[in-house]
């Protein structure tokens, strides 16, 4: 059963995965080169003698190419293929899918944040003129002279990668290769390939799935609220079963107690101990003589029953004080006689003595009238 919440909290997650990787798509439809999130399941957790294994959803980036639009700026830079630029953000190392450059001190190429083209072999490129001609290996051209090379990089993995914003990604030197499958295009863009209309049916899904995931940890919850009332009930009997088997052993006790005579025989003990427990069955029941008379086995004797449970406890009234008091408490409160001890002040055994007479007088005092 708890794999149950598992599915339901990785539905949820993953729904809210997605949502975030749509809304993050959409921010940036209008950015250059930016490269749209997609969502995938993965087994991330290793199933050893779990249940089951529960499917986890990662971010990846979608590296399909975006639509190269000619600007006809000399330092826009496009790529067309899954290659990226190496760029100096102060003093660590990014990597964009291209963009606008301009010139900045000594030369150099920086984006619109300041960040510097780098060359192949490290350091920042710079060129001394305004109007270099790069060709698609990204070697740079000066009056026809190659001055430096753009350094254009490869990453076999895109799961290595990590956002840094926008269209620049973040990635560790050992997951780079020089590019093979690449090339730079001088005076184009790339746009993004993230579709406006693809991400609002992908986010209205996710949005489904999240209700679907809510559903099934609500089911949950009502599935172990029933369960737990039900332990709750079957204490709660069992506790009341304990409770009633301990008062009944207190009245045969109290009615063993009570040894008649030497001379008499284990029949008539019998008889005295069974008269005992039927009235304390009489005692125990509610007179009710507009009660239907129950047909089996026949609705006279129902009838008679009826009219004798209300004799028997018209008959309380006649008893002396304590033995009444005693007496209703025991079986019409189902209060114990350790309890009753209590209340009087008196010891268990004495309640024992004040029941056990108290039953013998209402069997003397219903014999004159039967």
């Amino acid at each position: 059963m708890p794999e149950l919440i598992d599915y339901a909290s990785a539905i949820l997650s993953a729904s809210e995965k997605n949502l975030q990787a749509n809304a993050l798509n959409l921010a940036n439809v209008s950015t250059p080169g930016f490269k749209r999130q997609a969502a995938f399941s993965d087994i991330l957790r290793q199933c050893g003698d779990a249940p089951a294994c529960v499917a986890e959803t990662v971010l990846q980036f979608d590296f399909r190419q975006g639509n190269l639009s000619q600007t006809g700026q000399p330092l826009d830079l496009g790529i067309y293929g899954p290659g990226l630029l190496q760029l100096r953000d102060e003093d660590r190392l990014v990597y964009t899918r291209g963009g606008s450059f301009r010139i900045v001190e000594d030369g150099k190429l920086a984006d619109a944040d300041g960040r510097v083209l780098q060359q192949q072999g490290g350091g920042d490129l710079t060129i001394a003129g305004t109007q270099p001609t790069i060709l698609g290996d990204g070697t740079v051209l000066e009056n026809g002279v190659p001055r430096a090379r753009i350094a254009l990089v490869e990453v076999p993995d895109p799961t290595a990668l990590k956002a840094a914003g926008g269209s620049t990604f973040s990635v560790g030197s050992e997951r780079l290769e020089d590019a093979e499958k690449s090339s730079i295009r001088q005076g184009f863009l790339e746009s993004s390939n993230v579709t406006t209309s693809d991400e609002m049916v992908s986010m209205m899904a996710s949005v489904r799935h999240a209700e679907s995931g809510g559903r099934l940890a609500q089911f949950y919850d009502q599935l172990m609220g029933h369960v737990n009332n039900g332990l709750a009930q079957s204490s709660e009997a069992a506790a009341h079963y304990s409770y009633r088997h301990r008062i009944e052993r207190e009245r045969m006790r109290s009615l063993q107690d009570g040894q008649g005579s030497a001379e008499e025989d284990s029949l008539s003990m019998l008889a005295r101990l069974s008269a005992g427990l039927a009235f304390g069955l009489l005692l125990e029941s509610e007179p009710d003589l507009e009660e239907i008379a129950d047909p089996a086995p026949s609705a006279y004797e129902s009838l008679a029953w009826n009219q004798l449970v209300a004799r028997v406890h018209a008959t309380l009234d006649s008893l002396p004080e304590r033995e009444a008091y005693v007496i209703r408490e025991h079986y019409r409160n189902d209060v114990s006689f350790q309890q009753i001890a209590a209340i009087l002040g008196v010891t268990k055994g004495r309640v024992s003595q004040i029941h056990r007479a108290a039953l013998q007088r209402l069997r003397s005092l219903l014999a004159k009238h039967l």
